[in-house]
Parts: structure tokens; sequence; C-alpha cells
């Protein structure tokens, strides 16, 4: 047993292995795995190939054409690897079509020089050397190579720029490899054995960008749900999950305040002027609480007319901006509303040591309906008044 045959079985144990583990791989969608079974087949099958010619030539009882059949498979199979890899990349764009071209033209001419010593020349006792067109097929193989290297440094730059010093090794790897057998000497047998590493370090870079792309894809999510459409702030479920994270203290901080605002007389203007015009009162009333707190609480919009507010300060911090958002509201002139106006609330965690979040957010709730009570009975029916828009 030589020791080429050796490694060769390594190499085919390898691509078994690759394929168990892109079977097993949840990330790889299933009408795509089969691109990698592809690849680990075309790779394995290219490998036999070599090692059969290169047992079997000199063996005279071996058919000539017998040889020269396995010589062209193994001519036609070995540039397929490379666009398999770059389509396990999913680069299919014009470069990738280039490829395509230029394997097309291989193949027309590895069956071309089937019957003829145009690719290889025998000397009638099964001895092959180079014909004439090995030259193209090593140019084309050249120009397909080039096209690769290319193929993953834009794949890297999908990503991040921290994978470039690693795909550059992955491309050194195989051109290396093949450049040792073809140019240095044809007695190291390292093409086949240098594409496999390369399919192993393929198969982690792209299982670790399929990793990154769906945890950018999970937080562009998480980013949309924790952000109100309408408003920018915050939104209600990004609201439950600080009230949980709260909750998983052992002691809320007890600089913890927590406003709850309400705009007054949403419900009218929606009957009485439509939606847009309400969307665009709450937008207004928005403005209002983001100048009111700039950036010392973060703001959640919790239903339609409700908005909480999480900020750190004391009694007297608290009631100045109770009287800042009144202020904000009352100057506040709109484009289609002549005013605006909320009710608020807050409760402070200090006032109420043993209770939970929850249970300080329904102080604040009850503390705002006492002052939106306060409010509908200091104005009466003339508040509508309030929210007349130009004609």
């Amino acid at each position: 047993m030589s020791f080429y045959f050796i490694v060769l079985c390594i190499c085919w144990f390898t691509l078994l292995i690759l394929a168990i583990l892109v079977k097993e791989n949840r990330r790889i969608p299933a009408d795509k795995k089969y691109i990698y079974y592809l690849t680990y087949l075309l790779l394995a099958l290219a490998a036999v190939a070599e090692y059969l010619v290169y047992t079997l030539q000199g063996n005279s009882q071996i058919p000539e054409m017998v040889l020269r059949t396995i010589k062209m498979t193994d001519y036609i199979l070995t540039p397929l690897v490379p666009l398999a890899f770059v389509a396990q990349m999913q680069m299919k764009n014009v470069l990738y079509k280039i490829m395509w071209g230029i394997n097309g033209i291989n193949i027309v001419l590895q069956i071309t020089s089937l019957f003829n010593n145009l690719m290889i020349v025998s000397d009638g006792a099964n001895h092959f050397t180079r014909g004439p067109l090995y030259g193209v097929y090593m140019l084309l193989s050249g120009m397909e190579l080039v096209l690769v290297m290319v193929q993953i440094i834009l794949f890297g730059r999908k990503y991040c720029d921290r994978f470039y010093l690693s795909l550059y090794t992955i491309i050194l790897l195989l051109v290396g490899g093949i450049s040792l057998q073809e140019f240095v000497n044809r007695e190291y047998r390292t093409v086949y054995l240098s594409m496999t590493i390369s399919a192993i370090l393929l198969f982690i870079h792209i299982s670790e960008f399929s990793q990154l792309a769906q945890d950018e894809r999970i937080a562009q999510q998480q980013k949309q749900m924790c952000t109100d459409s309408l408003t920018g702030v915050r939104s209600r479920y990004a609201y439950s999950r600080e009230l949980k994270a709260l909750s998983s203290m052992e002691k809320m901080p007890q600089d913890l305040v927590l406003f709850l605002i309400d705009i007054n007389g949403l419900k009218y203007v929606n009957d009485k002027y439509g939606h847009d015009a309400g969307d665009e009162l709450i937008k207004d009333c928005t403005a209002c609480i983001t100048r009111t707190f700039e950036k010392n609480g973060e703001i959640f919009r919790i239903g339609g007319d409700e908005f909480v507010v999480l900020t750190h300060t004391d009694e007297a911090g608290a009631k100045r901006y109770e009287a800042r958002l009144e202020e904000e509201t009352e100057k506040f002139k709109g484009v289609r509303a002549w005013e605006t106006g909320v009710s608020s609330g807050f409760a402070q965690a200090c006032e109420f040591p043993d209770d939970n979040p929850e249970q300080l957010a329904a102080e604040a709730d009850r503390r705002m309906y006492e002052a939106k009570k306060q409010y509908y009975r200091r104005v009466g029916e003339n508040h509508r008044r309030r929210y007349d828009f130009e004609s």
C-alpha cells in the first residue's frame, strides 16, 4: 500500500465526514445542501481518476482508451471543484458565469482530444506525456483559479474584514498545493490533499458566516421589535423586557422613577379628524416627551396614547420633569393640531422598597389617571377646542 493511497484514503474519509456535517447542519437550507454533496463527490471522483491513471500507467494489459478516458475524466472533474466551491459561497455573479464558460470550453476540449494526442501523448505502452494542447488546459485552469481567488475575497467582503487573513490562507493553500504538483515535482501528489483541506476550511467559514448572518437577522428583528414604528421610541416589547430585567434584580435601584404619560384627547381627534391627524398628535407628544427628558430617560410607547419613561432622579427632579413636560406641551404648536397636552404620574422605587416593577408601574398609572380626571374636571366639555385643526 503506497503512501499516496493512504493520503487519498484520508481525503476520502474527510470528505465523507464533511458530507455528514453538512447533513447535520441546520443553518444550511435543505435545498442548498446538494451543492456540498456534489462538491465532495466531484473531489472524490477526480482523486480516484488521478490515482487510477497514476497507478495503472505503463500497464500494457489495460486498453489505452480506458486510461485516456480516466485521464479525461480527471481533467474535466478537477476544474469543476473550484466552481462548486463558488456555488457553496452563493457567489452566483458574472464571474460565476465566466467560470461556467471556462469549464464548458474545457469539457469540449477534453472530449475532442480523447481520440488524438493533442492533450496527452501515448507511446503505445500506456505511458503518457503532455500533449500540445495541455498548455491550453493549464491556461483555462489558471484563469479559473484567479476567478476563484477573486470570488473568495468578494465573499469575505459580504461579512467583516477580520476574516480576510484566514480567507487569504485558503487561497494560498489551494494555489500552493496545485503549484507544488504541477510545477515543482509531479511526484508530489498534493492537488487533492490541498483541495480537501480547502473544502474543510471553506465549510468552517461558510458555517461561521451563516451564524453571523443569522445573528444579524435576529439582532435586526429584535431592533424592529424593540422600536415603535410610528414614533421611533422604544416599544411595548422593549418595555416588557426592561421590566423583566428589573424584576430579576435582587432590589430595584432606589433612585429609579417610573413615569406613565397619557395623551389627552387622542380618541376625540381620531374620531373627528381621522387617524392621520391622530398619528400626528402622537408624534407631536413624543417630541415633547423626548425634549423633556433629553438623554436622561428611556422612553417607551406601550399603547396608542400611553408612554412610560424610566429615569433615575429624586422626587424634586421628578417634579421638575413633570413641570418641564407641561411647559413643552403648552408651548408646542403643531402643523395641523393647534395644541397638544398630556397627563402624567410618577412613582419612585424608594417609596415602595418592597414592590416589584409591575407594582411601581401600577402606582404611576393610578396617579396618572388622577391627573387626567383633574384635567377633564378643569377643562370640562370645552376641552375639545384644544384640538381644533387649521381649516
